[in-house]
């Protein structure tokens, strides 16, 4: 079983620093999907995101993994009025990817 991150526990029911998500991107998640885990990311009692944290935290996963992302990290829990907030910032990071890899090759 993966292990399960439980976003609300770090950032509370209102996630909306991104640079307190950056931080914790950067020191806690992408550390342990390098050393191999495939994690599980709980957005249990999230009830808001802003699109502040969610570029931050989301769409630099994206632009980290591009399309590997679902084979590194599962998304349980999400309320259905995040989800779009969600999908915009993944769609945002791999534009990012896609346009950072046009320019190296």
């Amino acid at each position: 079983m993966n292990p399960v991150i439980k976003i609300s526990d770090k950032f509370g029911t209102f996630c909306a620093d991104g640079s307190e998500a950056v931080e914790f991107l950067k020191k806690a998640i992408l550390p342990r999907i390098e050393s191999g885990e495939k994690l599980t990311l709980s957005l249990e009692d999230v009830r808001n995101v802003s699109s502040s944290f969610a570029n931050a935290f989301f769409a630099n996963l994206s632009a980290t993994y591009g399309n590997d992302l679902n084979t590194k990290v599962v998304i349980v829990n999400c309320r259905d009025h995040l989800k779009p907030i969600i999908s915009s910032a993944f769609s945002l990071g791999l534009k990012r990817r896609e346009e950072h890899l046009s320019h190296v090759g």
